[in-house]
C-alpha cells in the first residue's frame, strides 16, 4: 500500500491549484518585506 506522506500531499494539491489556473509563489518572495510584496492578498490567493 502507498505511503501518503506531507510531500505527496503537496505536490498532488499544487497541481490541482495549477489545473485551475493558479501560480505558486515562494512565502518569503511574497511577505510584506519580500521581492514581490507590492500585491494584496487576493491577487496572490
Amino acid at each position: 500500500m502507498p505511503v501518503l506522506d506531507e510531500n505527496i500531499l503537496e505536490q498532488t494539491t499544487l497541481g490541482w491549484f495549477h489545473d485551475l489556473g493558479y501560480g505558486i509563489a515562494f512565502g518569503p518572495d511574497i511577505s510584506p518585506d519580500g521581492s514581490s510584496c507590492g500585491c494584496w492578498v487576493s491577487e496572490i490567493i
